[in-house]
C-alpha cells in the first residue's frame, strides 16, 4: 500500500477522473478499486480507515497493536488449549498449517513457537519475551527489524492462555 499527495490544481485530468470536487479529498486505491474516505479528519479516524482497509494494525504514533502478525483462527485453537503437551503442541501446529490465508510470515513465527515450547518447555515463553522487549528497547535494532521482534512478542502473548496465564495488554509491553 502507498499513501501518496496529488495537487489536483495541477493534476485536473486525473483529479475529474476519480470524482475530486473539494479539498482535502481522500481516497485509497488498492487492489484496482477506489475507496473515499468519508470520515472525520482526527489521525485516529485516519489510521483506523487504513487499518480497516489495508489488513495493517497500525496505531497514531506508526508502531503496531498487539493484533499485528496475529493469525485469530489460530488463536482460537490455542486459547482452547491447556497446557504447552506434546498432543496440545501438535493441535496448533497442524491449525497453522491448515489454515489458508496470507501471513507467511507469521505462520513461520507460530510454528517456530511450537518447535521452541517442544525443545525448552513453558520456560521458553518468558525467556523469549524478555530477550525481545531488550531487542524492542535497543536504539540500534532497525524499524524492520522492531516490526519482526513486534510479531513474535504478539505471537507470544497468544501462547499465553495456553500455558494459564493471562495475555498482557499491549500498555505492559
Amino acid at each position: 500500500m502507498l499513501i501518496a499527495e496529488l495537487d489536483a490544481d495541477m493534476y485536473r485530468e486525473l483529479a475529474g477522473e476519480y470524482g475530486v470536487q473539494g479539498y482535502p479529498t481522500l481516497k485509497l486505491f488498492q487492489g484496482g478499486s477506489v475507496v473515499s474516505y468519508e470520515g472525520d479528519r482526527s489521525l485516529e479516524s485516519l489510521v483506523e480507515f487504513v487499518n480497516e482497509h489495508a489488513g495493517t494494525a497500525r496505531l497514531p504514533d506508526g508502531s503496531v497493536d498487539a493484533r499485528f502478525g496475529r493469525i485469530p483462527a489460530v488463536d482460537e485453537v490455542i486459547a482452547g488449549l491447556k497446557g504447552a503437551g506434546e498432543a496440545n503442541l501438535e493441535t496448533v501446529k497442524r491449525a497453522v498449517e491448515t489454515w489458508k490465508g496470507e501471513m507467511e510470515e507469521s505462520k513461520k513465527v507460530y510454528l517456530s513457537v511450537v518447535k521452541k515450547l517442544k525443545e525448552k518447555g513453558e520456560g521458553y515463553l518468558k525467556s523469549e519475551e524478555e530477550r525481545i522487549r531488550r531487542m524492542l528497547g535497543s536504539g540500534s535494532v532497525s524499524k524492520v527489524k522492531k516490526g519482526a521482534f513486534r510479531i513474535r512478542m504478539n505471537v507470544l502473548k497468544a501462547f499465553e492462555a495456553m500455558l494459564g496465564k493471562e495475555e498482557k495488554g499491549e500498555e505492559e509491553l
